[in-house]
């Protein structure tokens, strides 16, 4: 049987970021229009929901890591979510 592939915490497709500001999450309103702003945080709150996240790579989560990659999934999943919250659509 071949061995599964694993994704480890380092190699995981997270902003990398200890604070999730509105520039690393693409969503800084200085540099977008309203439409562009609206289209970014649509993108965005699709990739990191935690439900779409393990549905994308749940099989390729390291079991030992993976409720640290899940815990920071949700932080940047809130994170976007204050960020549109902070300053609307």
């Amino acid at each position: 049987m071949a061995a599964r592939w694993c994704l480890p915490i380092d190699r995981r497709p997270c902003p990398h970021r200890p604070a999730l500001d509105a520039a690393s999450l693409g969503l800084d309103a200085r540099c977008f229009s309203a439409a562009e702003r609206r289209q970014a945080y649509r993108a965005a709150s699709l990739r990191w929901h935690p439900d779409r996240f393990l549905q994308a790579f749940g099989n390729a989560l390291c079991d030992d890591e993976r409720e640290v990659i899940m815990q920071r999934v949700t932080q940047v999943s809130q994170a976007v979510n204050s960020h549109v919250q902070e300053t609307p659509l």
